[in-house]
């Protein structure tokens, strides 16, 4: 009797071995997840998993870290539909602004980590001024409370908030040049509270829009006065 249930159990087992390894039952056919500025091939090439890889033996941890072992990426949650689907939920972390290293693109988050290092592959506002070298991917570049990088970084932060297409920021002895397009620039000068100067650029530069006025300068050095300069008039007093 015993050696009858052993029989059958090793059958059963064996079967079971079959269907899961063997069988393709659970082959993956689908991968799918939500995409974002990454591109979908590179997501793809991260996630480490491949159609024919078997779902029931694709563990949750491994897609986990080879995810978030790229700054580019900050987490992930993944679902198994059977018998042969993974669906995942990536949180993609953004870059804010652009900096130069040579002739390579630095990107950087809010917190001015870096997310990547190579070709221009995102429309973000670039930040000139700033020498950078030695720069790597999951590094943190000093912005320091009140550095000038610092509010350059939340100068960028508010111009992709607010979905204004904008060119870049320079900075020069703490002061911030926003340039717009070619020919059309808003100066903050050294002023702390960029939030609120931003917002009266805003409705300035709104109003400058309606007006198909798309040259001068925006000045708001001192934000409760803002003064527009027609093209040709900036540096005037």
């Amino acid at each position: 009797m015993k050696r009858a249930l052993f029989l059958v159990t090793l059958i059963l087992l064996a079967v079971a071995v079959y269907v899961i390894v063997f069988s393709g039952l659970f082959e993956i056919h689908s991968i799918r997840f939500n995409q974002d500025w990454v591109p979908e091939n590179v997501v793809l090439e991260k996630i480490g998993v491949v159609k024919g890889d078997n779902l029931l033996l694709l563990s949750p941890r491994d897609i986990r870290n080879n995810l978030t072992g790229d700054a580019r990426f900050e987490a992930v949650s993944m679902r198994k539909n059977y018998p042969d689907e993974l669906v995942l939920q990536i949180s993609y972390r953004k870059p804010v602004a652009r900096l130069l290293m040579g002739d390579r693109s630095v990107y950087v988050d809010a917190n001015a980590l870096i997310l990547y290092i190579g070709e221009e592959i995102y429309d973000a506002v670039t930040i000139e001024g700033m020498a950078l070298s030695g720069a790597e991917v999951g590094r943190t570049i000093e912005a320091g409370e009140g550095s000038r990088f610092r509010r350059a970084l939340d100068l960028a932060e508010l111009v992709d908030q607010s979905g204004i297409g904008m060119d870049s920021i320079y900075f020069d002895d703490e002061e911030l040049t926003l340039t717009i397009s070619e020919g059309f620039t808003a100066h903050f000068g050294k002023e702390k509270d960029l939030e609120n100067s931003f917002a009266i650029f805003d409705a300035v530069y709104q109003d400058l829009s309606k007006d198909g006025i798309q040259h001068g300068q925006i000045d708001l050095r001192n934000p409760k006065r803002p003064v527009f300069k027609p093209a040709g008039t900036e540096d005037m007093p």
